[in-house]
């Protein structure tokens, strides 16, 4: 529980028996519900994860890989059904720093947002650590230093189309916050059930 709302983490999982047990030993405990989603993985991912031993955790296998996005949207299917209020989703390959999840799902358990997300590319280190051929595609629509509002971390709301120096903080059709992460490790993302 987190400001009394129920908080699920969503873990897409295609062939990470390596590092699953990591990724689900670092999940808080303020957490109500971790949701593994095996993507047809062909290794021990799942007996891993049934083997885990937290009462939190729960499996659901897709026999067959269907991407990240399924496993995503099948993850968030079943908060739903139980009725979770926040959910987050955190890879299962131990990329995202379960530090951060706090600081991200707290606005949205407030509702002060829907919907947060971290972004690596705030500090300068990310920019050195980060391989060329991802940089283009990685700016994309929001270059954090120059939208960076108020040095708060959020991220402006803008209609594709609007100008770069548009800038809003008043909830529109999907609020959006940041939080500066480390450098070396991206972090979860959070959104409102209700």
């Amino acid at each position: 529980m987190l400001e009394g709302k129920r908080v699920a983490v969503v873990v897409p999982a295609h062939e990470e028996e390596r590092l699953i047990d990591t990724t689900l030993g670092g999940i808080p405990g303020f957490v109500d519900r971790i949701i593994v989603v095996d993507d047809g993985s062909e290794d021990e991912t799942s007996e891993r994860v049934r083997s885990f031993g937290d009462s939190r955790v729960e499996l659901v296998v897709h026999e067959q890989n269907r991407g990240v996005g399924a496993a995503i949207v099948t993850g968030y299917k079943r908060a739903l059904e139980e009725e979770i209020d926040v959910v987050c989703v955190m890879a299962g390959d131990n990329q995202m720093d379960p530090e951060d999840l706090e600081a991200l799902a707290r606005p949205v358990a407030r509702g002060e947002v829907d919907y947060a997300k971290a972004n690596r590319l705030f500090t300068g280190q990310a920019w050195e650590l980060m391989p060329r051929t991802r940089y283009p595609r990685q700016r994309g629509a929001v270059d954090a230093d120059e939208d960076r509002v108020g040095g708060t971390g959020t991220l402006p709301i803008r209609s594709p189309g609007t100008r770069r120096s548009a800038r809003t903080r008043s909830r529109c059709s999907t609020s959006i916050a940041s939080t500066r992460t480390t450098a070396s490790r991206t972090t979860c993302s959070c959104i409102s059930t209700s």
